[in-house]
């Protein structure tokens, strides 16, 4: 049997904690960075489907996973430390599950600002 499905769009979100909104309670390390992702249906115009935060300590990898009616979305992130760019990167796995069949698997890495104070360093 043939299913057709809606075309999903995948929003990945990561910032330093520290730009978070001001908060009540005690603030995060300011060595770590919220991570959220939402799964949009495109021809609704609508969010279906996320996790609305995951906070991930650099050098970590940190997992969570929500469920939204007939939708569950799993993100794993990982933060890996500055190399001799002095930059770190973040390596994100987005899996999104329709009534337990996975409809959406997606792999993302991107290169996060360097930390405040370095700069990249350009050789000849």
């Amino acid at each position: 049997m043939l299913l057709l499905a809606a075309a999903l769009a995948i929003q990945i979100d990561i910032h330093p904690t520290i730009a978070d909104p001001l908060q009540l309670l005690t603030r995060p390390s300011p060595d770590t960075y919220t991570c959220s992702a939402l799964v949009i249906d495109e021809g609704e115009k609508k969010v279906i489907a996320g996790v609305p935060k995951l906070v991930v300590l650099r050098g970590q990898e940190e997992k969570a996973e929500k469920t939204s009616g007939e939708y569950s979305t799993e993100l794993t992130v990982k933060i890996q430390p500055a190399t001799s760019l002095d930059a770190q990167s973040a390596v994100t796995h987005v899996i999104v599950k329709h009534n337990g069949e996975v409809i959406a698997d997606q792999r993302s890495a991107v290169t996060l600002l360097p930390e405040p104070g370095k700069h990249f360093k350009y050789v000849r």
